[in-house]
């Protein structure tokens, strides 16, 4: 069994010691001579018999080794040109990736990797690293370009909240360090790098494919291939259709993935049953196939690493070499992530990964149990077995990110991604074709158009079927780890049934999961306050066990990305408030957009007089600026410009939340002086008197915590309020 499991264990191992170093102080040469000495101790040990032991020992290797290559990276990720966050110049830079070009919002963006900055006095200064490059949108530079543009750096908008793809991680896995804004007419096509043969051929191909897309093509339906084949391109796919697939949980369909790579390999074993050719011949097939598409698609990260995991686990599954497989795709995950520790961080890289590995683990006995329970064509057995076994382990993840379950994501993947399939197939023809015979690879793109029309109807016609998805919100880690511990019972019961080690391992591990559970129910806070870092926008979201509230106020500046993070943050957490409060205090007119949450009741800031009502089990106060909200002996005073302290308040355990207000400073002493609060959120925005804010709680020996320097932060109230860490086990 241990040989078996051998090197997805070690990446696995890898993995977890990747995503301990943020949370340990590594030192280098610490590091180097504990892998020495768990080296040297682990082949003594091998070399008496005490084969066990060894095995610990080099468990313990594999993770110092993760350790030691996040330590590694993070010097090279310091060595970088930081130093040139806020600075304005003229910078030469070379495009590395194909823009993604916003029509309707006139500008294009691109990934450009730092070459030189030339400073107004004329001191030029090479740079590394990279940059997104924003431009008009009028003129689009292909891939390899140099350009000179005049403009100042920032550092790229993060969000840290729970239930959001990891962006620290994987920018840095781009080595992207900033953005610059270029000053309009100030970019400058200053020549080509040609250093990339397959860059250049990649470029070409891609662009006679589009232009032959769009000639034979509708051109709504044109954008879906081209982002079926290369991923991209949202911007020119509506909304409704974008919508429409990531209710059916096909979305993946849409980005190269370690499971679109999979379902494309499986779809060409079927075909290759249906041919009769052998397993052999069809893997070959394939593997050309996909190399080919990687080329076209210029070998960018994530067509590598879905290719190269795809290619591994589908080939080890069609040559029934499910031991030697699950091993080389577990040897493929540990390369890649000592080549880029920063690739578990990576959506695309976690997807492909546990893709590959349930098919390769679940398939068979999926398949194996259809058959004998339901008598069902093999064709739709084998596709439902393929589809399962693919999702089986990446729920967790998908959860976490997406917040929500497909219900009909099997019949989607029966009746939609075959079609779509043939759509890619026949795309990937079109491109090989139209290098030789034109006139062919524009029929054949003629009847891509209506499978593709098809394909989109079905998918439609599914995603308006009652209760299509369902909004669950994320799993936490003991949830999630329960999901795997489950899946690892059912799975391998007939051996674990025959160890009592493992039996015994099983059990604790059953026992410690439920104990935990049942401690959380058992001490859990009367109220629980989120507060979601949003940038210049504030938020807030109060969980008690009648329901739930949530506040927003966008500050005067429409930031779209706050509320659509204000929108994920409350869908990750599973919750149907009772009360969405609007504070438009300062907002301009213009402004309409607000977060789309679905509430009992919604309430807008506004008016001179006091108001106040009761939700559930909390009671809520204001005068159309400041709001109070009470839960028993808990409150929550969220600042506004004009202060409404009610005498109902004194005596009890106050959390303030407020901030910065546009031109000046968010918190007066005197509002201080009277509250009293046990605690403080600060958040709002970063002006100079955010300083002398902060200041004014440090004096009174109140607990403050900075949002926008923190990320999420989480209180909980028991008999007081708490900043707590213990979200992450929810």
């Amino acid at each position: 069994m241990i040989r078996k499991y051998s090197m997805i264990a070690v990446a696995m191992l890898m993995a977890a010691g990747i995503l301990i170093f943020p949370h340990i102080v590594a030192n280098s040469f610490y590091l180097y001579g504990a892998l020495c000495v768990l080296f040297l101790l682990a082949a003594f040990l091998y070399s008496r018999g005490l084969i066990k032991t060894a095995v610990l020992l080099s468990a313990c290797f594999v993770v110092i080794c993760g350790i030691t290559r996040a330590e590694i990276f993070e010097n090279h990720w310091q060595a970088m040109s930081h130093h040139i966050l806020g600075e304005s110049g003229n910078y030469t830079v070379c495009v590395t990736e194909r823009p993604l070009v916003q029509k309707d919002k006139g500008y294009a963006r691109y990934l450009a990797r730092l070459e030189e900055i030339r400073y107004k006095d004329g001191d030029r200064r090479p740079l590394s690293g990279s940059v997104y490059l924003y431009g008009d949108g009028e003129t689009v530079y292909p891939t390899g370009s140099r350009l000179s543009v005049v403009g100042k750096i920032t550092a790229p908008l993060i969000f840290d909240n729970l239930g959001k793809i990891h962006l620290a991680g994987r920018y840095r896995s781009m080595e992207l360090i900033g953005r610059i804004y270029a000053e309009p007419g100030s970019i400058t096509y200053e020549g080509r790098d040609f250093s990339s043969v397959v860059t250049k051929l990649s470029d070409y191909i891609h662009g006679r494919l589009r232009q032959l897309v769009m000639t034979y093509m509708d051109p709504v339906r044109a954008s879906i291939v081209m982002t079926l084949l290369f991923g991209g391109n949202y911007q020119d796919i509506s909304q409704h259709i974008m919508e429409s697939f990531s209710v059916t949980g096909i979305i993946h369909i849409l980005s190269v993935s370690g499971s679109h790579i999979a379902l494309l390999f499986g779809f060409l074993c079927l075909l290759g049953k249906w041919f009769s050719l052998p397993r052999r011949i069809t893997l070959i097939l394939s593997v050309l196939l996909v190399l080919f598409y990687a080329t076209l698609s210029g070998w960018v990260p994530p067509v590598v690493r879905a290719s190269v995991m795809g290619v591994l686990s589908m080939g080890g599954l069609f040559l029934d070499r499910q031991r030697t497989s699950l091993n080389i795709l577990g040897a493929a995950i540990f390369g890649m992530l000592l080549y880029d520790p920063m690739y578990i961080y990576d959506v695309s890289f976690q997807l492909s990964a546990l893709a590959s590995a349930g098919i390769l683990i679940f398939y068979q006995p999926l398949s194996e149990w259809l058959a004998e329970h339901a008598p069902l064509p093999g064709f739709i057995r084998e596709g439902t077995a393929l589809c399962l076994a693919a999702q089986l382990l990446a729920i967790p993840v998908v959860l976490y990110d997406f917040h929500r379950l497909p219900l009909y994501s099997v019949f989607a993947n029966l009746l939609v991604t075959p079609i779509l399939e043939w759509v890619i197939i026949a795309g990937l023809f079109a491109a090989l074709l139209s290098l030789m015979l034109l006139p062919l690879a524009g029929a054949l793109l003629f009847l891509t158009d209506g499978m593709l029309f098809a394909a989109l109807r079905i998918n439609f016609f599914l995603s308006h079927l009652p209760y299509a998805s369902i909004a669950v919100g994320g799993l936490g880690m003991i949830r999630s780890a329960a999901w795997y511990v489950l899946l690892f019972s059912v799975y391998g019961w007939h051996e674990i049934s025959k160890r009592k080690g493992l039996l015994y391992s099983l059990v604790f591990l059953w026992v410690a999961m439920i104990g935990i559970v049942a401690g959380q129910i058992f001490y859990a806070p009367s109220l629980v306050v989120y507060v979601p870092q949003l940038g210049i926008a504030r938020g807030a979201v109060l969980v008690s066990d009648a329901g739930g509230i949530v506040y927003y106020k966008n500050n005067g500046t429409l930031s779209m990305q706050s509320v659509r993070e204000m929108e994920s943050f409350v869908e990750y957490l599973g919750l149907s408030p009772l009360l969405f409060i609007h504070d438009r205090e300062h907002a301009s007119r213009e402004i309409k957009a607000l977060p789309d949450i679905s509430a009992v009741s919604v309430v807008t800031s506004g008016g001179e007089g006091v108001r106040s009502w009761t939700a559930g089990d909390m009671r809520i106060i204001t005068n159309g600026s400041s709001w109070g909200i009470e839960n028993g002996k808990a409150v929550v005073y969220i600042s506004g410009s004009r202060p409404y302290i009610s005498e109902a308040l004194s005596g009890k355990e106050i959390l303030f939340i407020g901030g910065s207000q546009r031109f000046g400073s968010g918190v007066s002493d005197a509002v201080l002086n009277r509250l009293h609060p046990a605690a403080a959120a600060y958040a709002g925005g970063k002006t100079e008197a955010s300083g002398e804010d902060m200041d004014r709680f440090h004096e009174r020996d109140i607990d403050v915590y900075d949002v926008n320097r923190e990320g999420l932060l989480v209180f909980a109230f028991t008999n007081r309020w708490d900043k707590e860490s213990w979200s992450w086990l929810t």
